[in-house]
């Protein structure tokens, strides 16, 4: 047998498109006026009147199980699931034909799809009550409970005698240090020692000089300074009021006050380019007690119009 799939239009080279559908086991009844059946006996049997079998170009919708469609001049039945090619049929242009024999009897059809369950039926009335039973056995024992809680504490008891006096204990270990007394008073103030020798005298000698335009170069003799002390030059700071080259020196004059250039020798010098300047070491570093000092300028590049010096020195 040739199988094809249940429903509608089936494609392959047994199927056409066009408009049109096959006849069905009720059609094929009508046209051969012979009762037809589902039953699988029909697959066999040859219409009397072939003139009357429609054309058809495709299969039923929704067949149900057993039914027959002719095709191209084949039967088909549909088994549940496809359609299943029976014996040719012989197709025949003449009218009113004899009427064949009774084919043999076909092969049993495959059983049918097993329909749904139906809904569930209503509930049915309650039965009576059955006779009450035998009485049942006895349960065993249930578990022990728990321990109660202790009861109060009775009366205490009189007072028994004193006992023998036990033998005596070792010796206790030693206690601890006790706290620390309190300080005593102050003792009397003890003789005085002797003076200790004078520490060294430091003294800075200042020069400060200022100019409507830019501060000339040379000895500034008249502003000295007078050391009172053996001393040692222990430092030279000098300041300007522009920055740029300016050059200062300390000289040590003489103990003639009335022309200090005579015999000085230079003490100190500084050249500074910044604001400010230090330094700490001296071309002559001894200053004897009486000396007189003065400043004189070196240099002035920076047109400083105002500037000081400082030079410090302690006692020898």
């Amino acid at each position: 047998m040739v199988e094809y799939g249940g429903g509608a239009n089936y494609g392959g080279s047994n199927s056409r498109s066009s408009s049109g559908r096959a006849t069905t086991s009720s059609e094929d009844s009508t046209a051969n006026n012979t009762p037809q059946t589902t039953n699988e006996n029909n697959l066999n049997q040859t219409p009397t009147s072939f003139s009357k079998v429609p054309s058809q170009t495709f299969f039923p919708d929704n067949p149900k199980t057993g039914s027959i469609a002719f095709f191209g001049g084949n039967r088909y039945r549909f088994d549940g699931s496809v359609w299943l090619k029976a014996n040719p049929q012989i197709i025949s242009g003449r009218t009113g034909g004899i009427t064949g024999a009774t084919g043999a009897t076909g092969e049993q059809g495959e059983a049918g799809i097993t329909g749904a369950t139906g809904a569930t039926g209503a509930a049915g009335v309650t039965g009576s009550t059955g006779s009450q039973g035998e009485r049942g056995s006895t349960g065993s024992d249930g578990a022990r409970g728990s321990t109660g809680s202790a009861g109060a504490a009775g009366d205490r008891g009189s007072t028994g005698s004193a006992g023998a006096a036990g033998d005596r204990g070792s010796t206790g270990s030693a206690g601890s240090d006790g706290a620390v007394g309190s300080t005593g008073s102050a003792g009397s103030a003890g003789a005085r020692g002797s003076t200790g020798s004078t520490g060294p005298a430091v003294d800075t000698a200042t020069f400060t000089i200022s100019s409507s335009s830019s501060i000339a170069t040379g000895a500034k003799t008249n502003s000295l300074h007078r050391v009172s002390f053996d001393a040692n030059i222990t430092k030279l700071q000098v300041k300007q009021t522009s920055t740029g080259g300016f050059t200062a020196a300390i000289y040590i004059a003489g103990p003639d006050f009335g022309i200090p250039t005579t015999s000085s020798i230079t003490g100190a010098s500084l050249g500074i380019t910044g604001l400010t300047g230090e330094v700490s070491a001296f071309n002559q570093t001894a200053i004897t007690a009486g000396d007189f000092l003065f400043l004189d300028i070196y240099t002035n590049s920076s047109g400083s119009t105002a500037a000081q010096v400082f030079l410090t020195y302690n006692s020898r």
